[in-house]
This record gives structure tokens, sequence and C-alpha cells, in this order.
């Protein structure tokens, strides 16, 4: 029950932060998110474009990834976003292009 409540609060806007888990990825809709804050590293590209997407209010939305640093890995986990935002990329061209069939 509280979570429905505290969910409710948020899109009313009488409360206007969410601290979540994954769960709010694919779970929830929350129309008018501006910021999101990730921790951790997402698993795969669909998990990244799902955060990254909650963020997505008209004005001034933004997605900040924390990455930890870690000499061993840091060079693949650079590749990984790096990958990820040529992918987004290709999808934005993919939609505009389809839109414009329309």
């Amino acid at each position: 029950m509280f979570k429905k409540q505290t969910i409710k609060e948020f899109r009313t806007g009488s409360v206007n932060i969410l601290v979540a888990t994954a769960v709010v990825e694919e779970g929830l809709d929350i129309p008018t998110c501006n910021l999101v804050i990730r921790f951790n590293k997402p698993n795969n590209f669909s998990s990244y474009m799902q955060s990254k997407g909650r963020a997505r209010s008209k004005k001034n939305a933004a997605y900040v990834l924390f990455m930890e640093t870690n000499p061993q890995t840091e060079p693949r986990d650079r590749k990984e976003y790096q990958d990820y935002d040529q992918l987004e990329q290709v999808n934005r061209q993919i939609d505009h292009f389809f839109s414009k069939q329309n």
C-alpha cells in the first residue's frame, strides 16, 4: 500500500523525488520525470534505454550514470556506453525516418 501511495503522490506532484530500484525501468509509467540518476551499471542496452527513457519531461530532462572506476573494466565499460550511444542514435534515425513516412 505504501508503494502505491508514494507513486500516486509522485504522479500528482505532492512528492517530487522518487528513489526506486530497476523495477521502475519497465514496471511503472511515470510521464513527467526530468532527472534519472543511476548508481549501477545497466545490464544491457535495453535496460540502459529503459532507465534513460524515464527522463522524458519536455523541458530539461537529464540522465546521470555513475560508473565505478575500476582500471580493469573501465575501458570495456566506456566502450560499452559508446556503443549504447551509437545504438541510441541509430534508433532515433530510424524513428525519424518512419515518422516521415506517415
